[in-house]
């Protein structure tokens, strides 16, 4: 249970961590766009590809020179 107050955690992450605690301050539902980079982060999900920006025609700066 998680109260608003606060909460500790026990953990076990199966690598012998067993009863280790964790102290919770605040607790937010994460957003579609958050959970899909979580997934990205931890391995679970291929990022999506992204396509390079168009490329755009800029103009120079002029140069005077001195001397």
């Amino acid at each position: 249970m998680i109260c608003s107050t606060g909460s500790t955690l026990v953990l076990d992450d199966g690598f012998g961590n067993q009863g280790s605690t964790v102290r919770l301050r605040s607790v937010r539902q994460i957003t579609a766009d958050e959970r899909e980079a979580l997934l990205v982060r931890f391995g679970k999900k291929d990022p999506e590809e992204q396509q390079a920006p168009a490329e755009e025609e800029v103009e120079g700066a002029e140069v005077e020179e001195l001397g």
